[in-house]
């Protein structure tokens, strides 16, 4: 199907996305493409929007990842437009069927809230729920550990992850260091360790460094990738802003 990538309310392309294959058919507004595929040569373009996409989205290696696109009924997260805007919490890209009248206002989590069904699919791997609403931040969360998100009575989103068993060590691990980075006077996102009532099983927790729909996770590789030169030149132009 043929979808427009938005950013907010700025169409910023047109792409075609069938099965597996993306293609960018033509690009309407070059300076709200994405970090990484903004300004990249035609011949590499379907592969750099497509690796940004991978980056963005649930990769096939975490082990809930068929389950979540069996109960969808898709084969991979390329196929998901049809049935998700693919909205996130961490920047404000999404995706609009062509003939679609939505605006960002109607899409976007802040506003909105999402069916927190999908993680309980993506966290537990629960296969009882049926999800109603698709566009959901568990699609376009990356990462292979088993996670999933929520918002608190506060209204600010939390994203809940699992270990791996028998010990778990990722999320001690994650909470240790985040207690390394406090001592250290270092602004990094807290973490702690949350114990799932009536198991044995323990989870990372920590709050979302995105706060509203104003604000935007860009990588250093994503600077990178657009700027060209070394890894050091890219860190120079972050730390210049």
């Amino acid at each position: 199907m043929n979808v427009y990538l938005m950013h907010r309310d700025i169409c910023v392309a047109e792409l075609s996305m069938n099965g597996a294959s993306l293609q960018v058919l033509r690009i309407i507004n070059n300076d709200h493409m994405p970090m990484g595929v903004r300004g990249v040569p035609s011949d590499m373009l379907n592969i750099r929007m497509e690796r940004w996409l991978q980056e963005r989205c649930i990769p096939k290696a975490q082990p809930n990842y068929s389950l979540l696109m069996s109960k969808a009924g898709v084969s991979s997260v390329t196929e998901m437009p049809g049935k998700s805007y693919m909205c996130s919490l961490t920047d404000c890209y999404w995706f609009k069927p062509i003939h679609d009248l939505s605006t960002w206002k109607d899409v976007n989590f802040y506003d909105n809230g999402f069916d927190d069904k999908a993680g309980r699919v993506t966290l537990n791997g629960d296969d009882t729920v049926t999800i109603d609403n698709w566009n959901v931040p568990e699609l376009t969360t990356n990462g292979v550990l088993p996670k999933r998100w929520f918002q608190g009575t506060n209204g600010e989103f939390y994203l809940l992850k699992a270990g791996t068993p028998p010990d778990y060590r990722e999320v001690y691990n994650e909470a240790f260091v985040s207690q390394c980075a406090a001592l250290f006077g270092m602004d990094a996102v807290p973490y702690a360790i949350y114990k799932d009532e009536g198991s044995d099983v323990v989870y990372s927790i920590c709050p979302s460094f995105i706060h509203n729909d104003k604000e935007e996770f860009v990588s250093l590789d994503q600077i990178w990738k657009t700027m060209g030169g070394t890894r050091e030149e890219a860190l120079a132009y972050l730390y210049s802003l």
